[in-house]
């Protein structure tokens, strides 16, 4: 690697909390330079624009995070417990600093910069798909009732656990997530198949 691809990786990784705390209006420039540790002629360097770094700061907090919540997924063949497995990834790892990128940035983005406010969206659907994909290979296989619709399972699972999230943050206590959790997975009892 690079002596300039180390030292841009090293930006990314600095600047990703600061984004995903402050906002991309809330973060400066200053902000950044001063977590780095480098001059801000040395930053633009490597970025063109601070959406340019946001852009790839959100990419960075969003794989951290998505690698996270799919880890150990791929252990099981059963797509219930593939699901009950994600869950539990969610509610067990830590957290990126400042909490959930997808929910920080769509938030922040929702009314201000148009091209994180894409970039959300497409993570969001991303892993909506992937949740979708895993419920449909379920009920290929005999392990999901086929009445349900994938995109219902997923998107029930997406809204409680980040809402969840939410909530807790708004609240300042834990608890809603380990609720939602337990709840989730009572859920996917009900859309088990069922023989007879």
């Amino acid at each position: 690697m690079s002596k300039g691809t180390e030292t841009r990786n090293r930006i990314i990784a600095k600047a990703a909390p600061l984004f995903n705390r402050k906002g991309f209006e809330g973060c400066s420039i200053q902000d950044i330079v001063s977590e780095v540790g480098l001059e801000k002629s040395s930053l633009y360097g490597h970025f063109s624009t601070k959406e340019a770094l946001a852009v790839a700061a959100f990419e960075y907090a969003w794989k951290e995070v998505r690698d996270a919540r799919l880890a150990r997924m791929d252990t099981v063949a059963n797509a219930i417990e593939k699901l009950r497995i994600h869950v539990d990834n969610f509610v067990s790892t830590p957290s990126f600093p400042g909490g959930c990128p997808l929910i920080n940035a769509g938030v922040d983005s929702d009314d201000g910069n148009p091209t994180l406010k894409k970039m959300v969206r497409a993570a969001q659907k991303e892993w909506r798909l992937y949740l979708e994909r895993v419920v449909k290979e379920g009920q290929d296989r005999r392990e999901i009732r086929a009445k349900v619709q994938p995109e219902d399972i997923a998107s029930f699972i997406i809204a409680s656990l980040e809402g969840a999230v939410a909530m807790d943050r708004l609240d300042k206590k834990v608890g809603y997530l380990d609720r939602v959790c337990a709840h989730l997975n009572l859920y996917l009892d009900t859309v088990a198949y069922r023989p007879g």
